[in-house]
């Protein structure tokens, strides 16, 4: 304001003497809300199902429409859980049952569902005044689409319950991928776009106007020198939609979205920094979302450690249940794998940070398709303070036992 106030005092003939300006500061304020972890996003329709929480209003943000499609089925015709008048899926098609749901939380903000799932068509221009709606579960993996799904339910005094997910580097891996074959069509044709607004200088040099300013000093670019992205546009789907976003058309010439490509760039930038940190740390990811809710760095260490416990001591004990039905029989190579294939989602999270184990012995104990080895079984066990041995009775026979306490 004070640095721009004298020139817009002059540029709007001293009527803004008349108008009103507020400074007021946008800090962060998430006090209200309550993170909890899931380990897995098939865990939502567990957590939603919970004694703690059945019968109470939820806020699914997906970050798929396969996903949002799967949880209301999961939830309506598997588990039988909710009427197909309790639960909603919103997307970009807005079918009959979503465009009234939207309709309605567009008048008087709230849903009359309990459910409600939705991708982030939902994430703006659209508010949640409902005071039953404590429950809210968010799948993003950048702060500018995370901060505005939270913020479609709007602060009214009470905590809100934050169901976050745990990503893994597989999963950043995969969005990696997607940006950079973006950013690879991108490249493509960048040189050629931008020499349709090309301006050169008296004195030799060579400016890339946008099409804006271009048009406005009077130039008009060649339009044939577009036929190749046309080209490539109508031959490949797969290249147009990844251009899609990238590239708009002005005056019938196309353009180059700056903003977009700085925005892919931003974002390549950050998925590999969260690969790199979650081949440290499985709650990498986390720890960010607890940054971007603006928690003090001891509230986050010591949420993040006591989760790394709960999660860990979950996985234990599945182990042991797994194990505890093959007790006392003598098993074939085959049932040994197959003991090994119910057992090694857990074991791969248990061992992926330990760093007492060589990187080979680890990779040959999470190898599918294969038993476990003796020295494999015990070995893990002593890690994990599990009371099972397994012995080998024959070459082509293994036997598990509980040991004595």
């Amino acid at each position: 304001k004070d640095e721009y106030f004298p020139s817009l005092k002059v540029r709007l003939n001293a009527q803004v003497d008349r108008r009103k300006y507020l400074s007021y500061n946008c800090t962060k304020d998430y006090s209200y809300v309550t993170p909890k972890i899931l380990r897995s996003r098939d865990e939502i329709s567990e957590v939603i199902n919970n004694d703690a929480y059945k019968g109470k209003k939820w806020l699914v943000f997906v970050d798929n429409k396969d996903l949002g499609k799967d949880i209301e089925v999961e939830l309506v015709k598997k588990r039988k859980i909710f009427s197909e008048n309790d639960v909603v899926y919103i997307d970009a098609e807005f079918d009959i049952k979503a465009q009234k749901t939207v309709d309605h939380i567009a008048q008087i903000n709230f849903a009359k569902e309990k459910i409600v799932i939705t991708t982030a068509v939902m994430d703006c221009g659209v508010s949640f005044h409902d005071i039953e709606l404590r429950n809210i579960i968010i799948l993003a993996d950048t702060e500018e689409s995370f901060i505005q799904m939270l913020g479609r339910k709007r602060k009214d005094g009470k905590a809100i319950n934050l169901f976050v997910c745990q990503l893994d580097s597989n999963y950043f891996s995969k969005r990696l991928q997607s940006v950079q074959r973006k950013l690879s069509a991108y490249h493509k044709y960048k040189k050629l776009i931008d020499g349709l607004y090309e301006v050169h200088g008296q004195n030799g040099s060579v400016e890339y106007w946008g099409p804006f300013a271009f048009y406005r000093a009077g130039y008009s670019p060649w339009f044939s020198m577009q036929t190749p992205i046309l080209n490539s546009l109508l031959q490949s789907e797969a290249f147009t939609e990844n251009m899609r976003g990238i590239i708009y058309f002005y005056q019938g010439i196309v353009a180059n979205n700056k903003f977009a490509v700085r925005r892919l760039l931003d974002l390549e930038k950050f998925y590999e920094d969260m690969i790199a940190e979650l081949a440290m740390d499985n709650f990498a990811f986390i720890k960010k979302i607890y940054e971007w809710l603006d928690f003090p760095e001891e509230e986050i260490r010591i949420n993040i450690v006591k989760k790394k416990e709960e999660v860990e001591a979950q996985c234990i004990q599945k182990i042991a249940a797994v194990i505890a039905n093959y007790v006392g029989r003598e098993l074939t190579s085959d049932e040994n794998e197959k003991m090994k294939s119910e057992l090694l989602e857990d074991v791969k999270y248990l061992l992926k940070n330990e760093k007492t184990w060589p990187d080979s012995v680890k990779a040959n104990i999470l190898k599918n398709e294969r038993p476990f080895s003796q020295d494999q079984f015990n070995r893990l066990m002593d890690f994990l303070k599990l009371p099972y041995t397994m012995a080998k009775p024959n070459r082509s026979r293994f036997m598990i036992s509980k040991n004595e306490e």
